[in-house]
């Protein structure tokens, strides 16, 4: 039974990390049929308006405070300057959706092209998020005794908890970047125009900068996926003694003995070998520490849970070292 809820919360995992990979591959402009690209394409339309205002009333700031002298602005040189920041301001303005989106498009590609690479999806439909709980494991929760099947129910169980919340965790960062992608756009209209003037130009500068971070934060996300399905590799090898393991009462039974409470004394009186009587040794020594072995790897578990969750509400902030955005 602990060994079926840990398993149903890592099934749960791998099954939301398909998802994952989907929504971070997805055409934006597609994405639930088009409805939301539909209803931020309009806000767009209705912001853009606003931004042509602003923008025309900081060309004529910028050109006023360009020119210090009232001759200047007889200068053909600066009204053919002063057509052609118009031109391009407006051609932005109207046209900066679709340049944002060939940007999404971009990054979508070098994600596809990490995952790729990575092999994040295998030809037969599953992925490398699909763990499987070892068989020594299982092995070794089958031979603990009933107090101890019952407080390693209660830490399984914990560990699940972790396990589903911290993958509930990642998945709403991931939906927070596809909301913050498609907000960005939506009010691309207002800091585009401050473009024009050269006192608030370093408000576009940050929306750029703010939303490259968010394209790239795609990069970033399969890579600490891509990683954390290693470190979740290195807790399938349990002790390798659990393989062959077999419970001692029944290593006995198969050589025509029944154990008693004084096995010391009947070892000794025994036709055993002193190998058997070493293997036998052995054995009751692993199943005095099965509780250690199944503990150690269920907290490992949820330990790695909890911090790829961290790791992915982080990786804005990483973006902004690797890259200075």
């Amino acid at each position: 039974m602990a060994m079926t809820i840990l398993q149903a919360a890592l099934t749960f995992f791998a099954e939301k990390m398909r998802i994952l990979l989907t929504i971070l591959t997805t055409d934006i402009t597609t994405y639930e049929g088009g409805v939301i690209w539909n209803a931020i394409s309009n806000v767009y339309d209705a912001i853009l308006a606003m931004g042509v205002t602003i923008a025309g009333v900081l060309i004529w700031f910028g050109l006023l405070s360009s020119t210090s002298r009232y001759a200047e602005l007889k200068k053909a040189s600066v009204w053919v300057q002063f057509l052609i920041e118009i031109v391009l301001t407006n051609a932005v303005l109207y046209y900066g959706k679709f340049l944002l989106l060939e940007c999404i498009k971009i990054g979508q590609g070098m994600t596809e092209k990490l995952m790729n690479v990575t092999g994040m999806l295998t030809t037969n439909g599953n992925s490398i998020f699909s763990v499987t709980v070892p068989d020594n494991l299982k092995v070794a929760v089958d031979s603990m005794s009933l107090g101890e099947g019952i407080l390693l129910f209660v830490v399984v169980l914990i560990g699940a908890i972790f396990i589903v919340v911290s993958t509930i965790g990642v998945l709403l960062t991931v939906y927070g970047r596809l909301f913050n992608l498609y907000l960005m756009i939506a009010i691309s209209p207002l800091p585009i125009s401050t473009a024009i003037g050269k006192p608030t130009r370093f408000v576009f500068y940050n929306f750029v900068k703010s939303f490259l971070s968010v394209v790239l934060e795609a990069l970033i996300v399969v890579l600490v996926l891509y990683i954390f399905t290693k470190f979740v590799g290195t807790l399938s090898g349990l002790d390798s003694a659990l393989d062959n393991y077999q419970d001692p009462n029944m290593y006995l039974l198969d050589r025509g003995i029944i154990p008693t409470n004084n096995m010391s004394m009947m070892l000794g009186s025994t036709i055993l070998t002193p190998e058997e009587i070493e293997e036998y040794q052995r054995l009751v020594e692993i199943k005095d520490s099965l509780g250690g072995y199944v503990f150690s790897y269920v907290a490992e578990m949820a330990f790695l849970f909890m911090m790829l969750f961290g790791m992915l509400k982080g990786t804005e902030k990483l973006v902004h070292k690797i890259f200075g955005i």
